[in-house]
């Protein structure tokens, strides 16, 4: 009996996880308000980010995956001076736009649907490269919405828009993979795996030779 049982779950687990995938993407599209879209506080999600804010100041930041903005209001605190950040969730741009009003940091934040990868993602970036690239909490929402190849293809491009930090955070149980494909990208770890209550944290290098 536990056996049968057993041979029942694993057969429906593939068809389950991509169902709870697109669960959470129409809960991000339909989502009203930003706080249905995040585990933890907005402290946890700067988790371990203070590590790397000395290296701001007058610095470019892609947010992919950029939430209300308060990660990207953090970086601006520490003089950063040029952001476009982008989510799925008009809920969330909107709270991002807001909490930039009035701010004399260069931001752009509009709505873009990540699993359309790297295509979807161009039309809304308007620099070919940036200091910073934040892709937090992002990989594990992604897998499920995207075949391996392509959420591969659509990391390569995410790592080359960094031309000089690299952050990313997931569940630790993906860490590794990410890791290894973003040093093979021509980054090396700087600081991390950083455990913290949302995920783990890692700041990689661009490697200039």
């Amino acid at each position: 009996m536990i056996s049968r049982i057993k041979y029942f779950i694993k057969g429906i687990l593939p068809v389950y996880r991509p169902a709870l995938k697109r669960t959470y993407r129409e809960k991000a599209i339909n989502a009203e308000t930003p706080e249905l879209l995040i585990s933890g506080t907005p402290e946890d999600r700067l988790h371990g980010l203070d590590q790397i804010f000395s290296f701001a100041n007058g610095a470019s930041l892609l947010d992919a995956g950029c939430h209300d903005g308060g990660v990207a209001w953090a970086f601006a605190s520490h003089g950063i001076a040029f952001i476009d950040g982008v989510d799925i969730s008009a809920a969330c741009i909107k709270a991002a736009q807001s909490r930039f009003q009035g701010s004399s940091v260069d931001t752009r934040f509009s709505v873009c649907d990540l699993a359309g990868g790297a295509n979807n993602l161009r039309g809304h970036l308007r620099q070919s490269k940036y200091d910073f690239v934040c892709y937090l909490g992002i990989h594990h929402h992604l897998r499920g919405q995207m075949s391996e190849h392509e959420l591969a293809d659509f990391e390569s491009f995410i790592f080359s828009m960094s031309s000089r930090f690299l952050i990313v955070r997931c569940p630790s149980k993906f860490m590794n993979d990410l890791r290894s494909r973003i040093i093979k990208s021509s980054f090396t770890l700087l600081r991390g795996p950083i455990e913290g209550p949302v995920g783990d944290l890692m700041i990689f290098q661009r490697d200039h030779s």
